[in-house]
């Protein structure tokens, strides 16, 4: 990378080192950001709106892994998801992620402010080993939620109000850049009206101030037969988290990420009146 920039070369200085004429800091990357907002916005409704459930309960549940606690995961996981353009998740998007994204690039580094990001080069999958049972319904040890990403089968409003939901994040305070994975089903590309949808979804990504997005037109069956039959399906290039790879070529646990989500079978916006589960 310091080959790239003339002021590494002229000073003989690592791009690590502040190499580089404009000094940019060094990063934090966040992942797990939609488990992190759906957590909260559980605790929110369930414990402090609704009052369903107590705190104590919860922390008890959590505890355990949900084991003997399997009517509170349910609510937990029947509470309203980020992804879905409805006002609660929403807003702990909005708040929460401000709130750290200020802070963070407020932080003094070795070699200038911090910079934040929201990406994951598939760290989500071993960060996930690490993590305990989230308010949101997610069992220990699990993988966490890629990017910015709502959680694989939660996003059940349609594409758009994805897109509404993930432009609620102020992309523009994380200067390391922000990454929205996407699935569509191949019905919806399979004529020249799905290509036309996809350019307006785009316009509106742009429009909404979502800086990054990139979409797999796949569907889940592909996706498991290619795993179950890999030398059938050398040839089969996937988005990951920024980057692109062969599916075949990719650990199991990443593989299973992208098979688990959600494959979006509309544009629109299709409204539920409960939560999602």
């Amino acid at each position: 990378m310091s080959l790239a920039f003339r002021n590494c070369i002229d000073t003989a200085t690592d791009y690590t080192h502040g190499g580089t004429k404009y000094d940019c800091g060094n990063g934090i990357i966040y992942d797990g950001v939609a488990d992190f907002i759906n957590s909260i916005s559980t605790v929110k409704e369930l414990v402090f709106e609704k009052q369903s459930i107590s705190m104590e309960q919860l922390l008890k549940a959590l505890a355990v892994d949900f084991e003997g606690f399997e009517s509170i995961q349910k609510k937990c996981l029947e509470a309203e998801k980020y992804g879905n353009d409805l006002s609660g998740p929403d807003s702990v998007a909005a708040e929460m992620l401000s709130y750290i994204a200020i802070n963070t690039n407020d932080c003094d580094s070795m070699y200038g402010k911090l910079m934040t990001g929201i990406l994951p080069f598939t760290a989500h999958v071993p960060l996930g080993q690490k993590v305990g049972a989230l308010p949101s319904g997610r069992k220990a040890w699990t993988t966490l939620t890629d990017g910015l990403s709502p959680t694989g089968g939660t996003d059940i409003n349609g594409a758009s109000a994805v897109l509404k939901s993930v432009a609620k994040i102020p992309h523009d305070l994380f200067a390391s850049g922000t990454l929205l994975n996407m699935k569509l089903s191949p019905e919806l590309m399979k004529d020249q009206r799905g290509t036309v949808h996809l350019m307006s979804l785009l316009k509106s990504a742009c429009s909404l101030g979502v800086y990054h997005a990139q979409f797999n037109v796949v569907d889940k069956e592909t996706l498991k037969k290619a795993q179950q039959e890999p030398d059938d399906y050398k040839d089969l290039l996937i988005r990951v988290a920024g980057y692109t790879a062969y599916f075949v070529e990719l650990c199991p646990e990443v593989q299973d990420e992208i098979i688990d989500r959600t494959e979006q079978e509309s544009f629109g916006e299709q409204r539920v009146a409960a939560g999602c589960s």
